[in-house]
């Protein structure tokens, strides 16, 4: 049995078969970020009492593996865990850190020295280096190569003296990585279209007639419609972004939009991806893992796609009352993470 259908299959029968679940081999957690463990860029209140006791601060003096799985992104693990353990006031490790884009270090052996598209902040290609890919161009760069590919003005165009590496004429871009949330939908929309409706990436160059084929693969590192800030109601992320490009793409080609591999939650890769994480983390195999998550479509529903435990809180994007689907029902629903680490607490015999 592979070893992550095996990691599944243990969850799923210890879990079926007991309501009260002992430590007898190892548990571990996986907290969403945002509407879990932060809102609005500052830490909820019972995030740091919570993750305390999964460090050790608890009746059995017993510390329980956990790592942070998020569909946030656009900066580095090592980057992410700082500003983490700063706002909780609790020590987290760049190895307890999985972003919407982690998984994506897998691809870079498969485009080494091939040019890639990396969309998102000005840091994503810096992370998708230290990744392994060798020759990156980000959206600002392919703009400096000719201005008329994008012939509107944005804040701050006088002051930007980016120069593009390339010579795109010459250079095909061999496939596009949404790293994380664009902070120019119209430009990255123009930009990835124009390289999908190309002739072999080539961007100053298009195929002959309409229907027009994807020339390129793309990929994409999360698919959250919306996520949680410290708005009232949530605000739109990635998944709105592939959205809103698939209406174009399908407009302008006369076919739908096909994303090569999805990642982030609830995909198969990136939970894959977290158990080998877990498992590094627990010094081997884990038995049962809990996903407390604020978003019932990505964080329970691939709790239950992947045999985990899903665990929902209502600090972020789910509100009472929301219809629940048998896709993503949790086995609670709690108020936070603090209620919600008290409860997979109990349940595991660490309190009473």
């Amino acid at each position: 049995m592979p070893p992550a259908a095996r990691f599944r299959f243990h969850a799923l029968r210890r879990y079926s078969t007991i309501s009260t679940c002992p430590i007898t081999s190892t548990t571990a957690l996986a907290f969403d970020m945002d509407g879990v463990l932060i809102r609005g860029g500052r830490a909820i209140p019972s995030a740091h009492r919570a993750l305390q006791k999964l460090k050790g601060d608890n009746p059995l003096n017993r510390e329980i593996p956990f790592i942070i799985l998020t569909n946030s992104g656009g900066e580095s693990e090592d980057s992410k865990a700082h500003k983490l353990s700063q706002k909780l006031g609790v020590e987290i490790h760049p190895s307890q850190i999985v972003l919407s884009h982690s998984p994506m270090r897998h691809l870079a052996p498969q485009y080494k020295n091939k040019l890639v598209h990396v969309v998102g902040p000005d840091e994503c290609k810096n992370v998708a280096r230290s990744y392994g890919f060798s020759d990156v161009v980000t959206s600002k760069e392919i703009k400096a190569f000719d201005k008329s590919i994008w012939p509107y003005r944005s804040v701050g165009d006088e002051m930007d003296d980016t120069q593009c590496p390339y010579d795109l004429s010459q250079t095909p871009i061999s496939a596009t990585l949404i790293f994380h949330d664009p902070t120019d939908w119209g430009l990255d929309i123009q930009l990835i279209t124009d390289t999908l409706a190309s002739q072999t990436g080539l961007i100053t160059t298009r195929q002959p007639s309409r229907p027009y084929s994807q020339s390129t693969p793309l990929y994409s590192s999360n698919a959250d419609f919306q996520w949680s800030n410290e708005w009232p109601w949530p605000r739109y992320g990635q998944g709105a972004f592939v959205t809103a490009l698939d209406a174009v793409w399908k407009r302008l080609s006369g076919i739908p939009l096909v994303i090569e591999k999805q990642f982030g939650k609830p995909s198969g890769p990136t939970f894959e991806f977290a158990e080998k994480m877990l498992s590094a983390a627990a010094g081997g195999e884990v038995n049962r893992v809990y996903m407390v998550g604020d978003n019932p479509d990505s964080d329970i529903a691939g709790a239950n796609l992947h045999g985990w435990v899903g665990v929902l809180v209502k600090s972020g994007v789910y509100r009472a009352g929301m219809p629940l689907t048998k896709e993503n029902k949790p086995e609670v629903i709690v108020q936070d993470v603090g209620e919600a680490v008290d409860w997979v607490l109990r349940r595991e015999g660490v309190l009473i």
